[in-house]
This record gives C-alpha cells, sequence and structure tokens, in this order.
C-alpha cells in the first residue's frame, strides 16, 4: 500500500503469490545469491522467497529479527520500482481476531463464494455464500478472502482488497489500534511489523485522512496485465510494471490536487500486505455494482441457490460450480 503522506490518497498493489522472475531492488544482499532476479523457475515463484531466505540465507539479514520479511520487502520494491519503508506481517489468527474485535465487517459480493462449513446434513463440507451483502465474522471474512475452488487466485487477489478497504472504510484507525494492542496484550504474537512504535500514531492519523478517499488498485498480474492465458505471471515484464506504476502515482497525486511529481512524491508508507483478484468484462466498473453483470443462473434462469450448488459439487458437476463462481472476484465494501 502507498500512502501520499501529505493526502492520504492510498493506492494498493497486489503481487500474484506465483509471480516469477522477481527483481529485488539496488544494493539487495538478494543480489549476491540470485544474480538474475528469484529466476529458477517454478521453485522460485513469489510466495516461496520468505521461506527460502528464512532456512537458506538468512545471513544476509544478520540484523533483522524476520530476514524473510526483509527478502519480501525488496522483491515487491523491485518489482513495484519503489522503496518500500516497512511491512507489517500478521498471521491469519490475528486477521480474523481483529476483525472480531471490531465487530465484524461488511461487503457486497457479486457472485457466489464456495467455503468450509456444516452443511444441511450435519456432515463437515463445502458451502456457498450467494451474492449480495454479507456481514462476516472474523473466521468468515478470512474464508472468503481466501477462498479460490472453482475460481482463481486473481478473483481472490480481488476479494482481498474488497476486504482490506472496507476494513479502512468501516473501522476507525484509533479504534484499530486502541483494540490491536489490546489483542497483543493477550500474549498471541500475531503481528510483527518494522514500523516504530512511535510512530504507530501518525500512522494511525494518516489511515484516518485516507478513509475518506476511494482506494485506487493495481494488480501485477490478471486483469490489470494481461489475462490468464498470456501467463503474465510466468513471463512478467518489470519495466512495464514501473512505467504502469509511476503513472497511477502520478495521476492519484493530481487527483489529490498536489503538484504530479511521479514516484519522487511518492509513499510515506508501502507496507506490504498478503492480499490477493479476479477477471472482468471491460464495460464493468469494478466499485460500481450497478455496473456488474447479473450472477450466473441456472439453465431455467432462476437464482442458485447454496443447496443446487452443494447438490452440483455431490454429483460432480464441475461445469455448473465454475460457471456459479465466475463472478465471485466482484466485491465492494458495503455501504
Amino acid at each position: 500500500v502507498s500512502v501520499d503522506a501529505r493526502t492520504g490518497a492510498i493506492v494498493m498493489f497486489s503481487l500474484p503469490r506465483n509471480l516469477q522472475d522477481a527483481p529485488f531492488v539496488e544494493g539487495s544482499p538478494l543480489w549476491d545469491v540470485y544474480p538474475n532476479g528469484f529466476d529458477c523457475g517454478d521453485e522460485c515463484i513469489l510466495n516461496a522467497l520468505y521461506t527460502d531466505v528464512e532456512e537458506h540465507h538468512a545471513d544476509l539479514y544478520p540484523d533483522a529479527e524476520h530476514p524473510g520479511a526483509e527478502a519480501m520487502k525488496d522483491a515487491a520494491g523491485g518489482i513495484l520500482g519503489l522503496d518500500v519503508s516497512g511491512y507489517a506481517l500478521m498471521d491469519m489468527g490475528g486477521f480474523a481476531q481483529l476483525i472480531d474485535a471490531m465487530g465484524g465487517v461488511d461487503v457486497v459480493s457479486g457472485g457466489y463464494v464456495v467455503h468450509r462449513g456444516v452443511r444441511p446434513d450435519g456432515a463437515w463440507g463445502n458451502i456457498w455464500w450467494e451474492p449480495g451483502t454479507h456481514h462476516f465474522n472474523g473466521d468468515d471474512a478470512l474464508a472468503f478472502a481466501r477462498s479460490r475452488h472453482w475460481s482463481t487466485d486473481y478473483a481472490r487477489i480481488r476479494r482481498q482488497q474488497c476486504m482490506q478497504a472496507a476494513m479502512l472504510e468501516q473501522f476507525s484507525p484509533a479504534t484499530v489500534l486502541t483494540r490491536f494492542e489490546g489483542i497483543l496484550a493477550a500474549g498471541e504474537q500475531i503481528v510483527t511489523t518494522d514500523l516504530p512504535q512511535s510512530q504507530l500514531g501518525t500512522f494511525a492519523d494518516l489511515a484516518e485522512r485516507s478513509r475518506g478517499q476511494k482506494m485506487r488498485r493495481l494488480t501485477i498480474g490478471p486483469p490489470d496485465f494481461g489475462d490468464t492465458g498470456t501467463h503474465f505471471t510466468t513471463y512478467p515484464d518489470y519495466d512495464l510494471v514501473h512505467r504502469r506504476v509511476d503513472e497511477m502515482l502520478a495521476d492519484e497525486s493530481a487527483t489529490a490536487g498536489s503538484e504530479p511529481t511521479g514516484v519522487s512524491a511518492t509513499p510515506l508508507l508501502t507496507v506490504l500486505a498478503v492480499v490477493a483478484q479476479e477477471t472482468q468484462t471491460p464495460d464493468v466498473d469494478e466499485d460500481d455494482p450497478a455496473t456488474w453483470p447479473a450472477p450466473p443462473t441456472r439453465s431455467d434462469g432462476e437464482p442458485f441457490t447454496a443447496e443446487d450448488l452443494m447438490t452440483a459439487e455431490d454429483l460432480g458437476q464441475e461445469d455448473v460450480l465454475n460457471h456459479a463462481s465466475s463472478t465471485n472476484g466482484l466485491c465492494v465494501p458495503a455501504p
């Protein structure tokens, strides 16, 4: 996430987990180990870097509490062409606890999303959220953001972006900070960051300014760069990525009423987030549900029910499930 220190204007960049050949920022110690970037093929997709450095190259970051996180900062900076000034690393349980502490989160979904739960017959298995407005507790918010069965990584990225946008809009940053400190005091190590504690209040103030602004998003992969058939994440064009990032930040600066000075005006904060997106049709404004296509229907034109989709799974009707899930990357924070 890149936040303009003067205006609070915010841009979220999502890096797919399967991105290959990641470059690093200039001066990164990773160049000594990977002189051509993280380029050993399918074993070197982006989400392998953290573990690789933690297990084999921790000595590259001798002063770091989490060498893998420092490596991810270097990779994120190289991919985007930005100076990443800090990271926040949260485990999944912490994400759910934070949402519960804030009373839940509300989103509007444009499709059918599968998750695990108790089926009508009492058995544990796959169940479905239908399109519409949902109020999620922490566990359900996590399940909604992570779901990708009968869907794609890119639809999941879009839902994760939506969830974080909803949290920004619906949670008061000052309250989040207060309650999150309470969660931390309970003894679980659910979040780590290299941001100085003395600056957390400053960041909370900045987040408060950001709440009134539309969060812009760019995914370094489909649908913003090619589609699933072009395999952009396997053969990325990082020069193109850098140009698009520069343009987006310059546009953000101009839109916010400040001089469009490009990347030099950039981020007080570029924080790495484990996030995640969808395919979309050209006429769809992903932030305006009025422009979304109608959710997929049964062959008779009637809406699917959750029971329909459970039955389709039991019968092995994969085509039905793929069809029903085809719009589940459409999501916005509920008003």
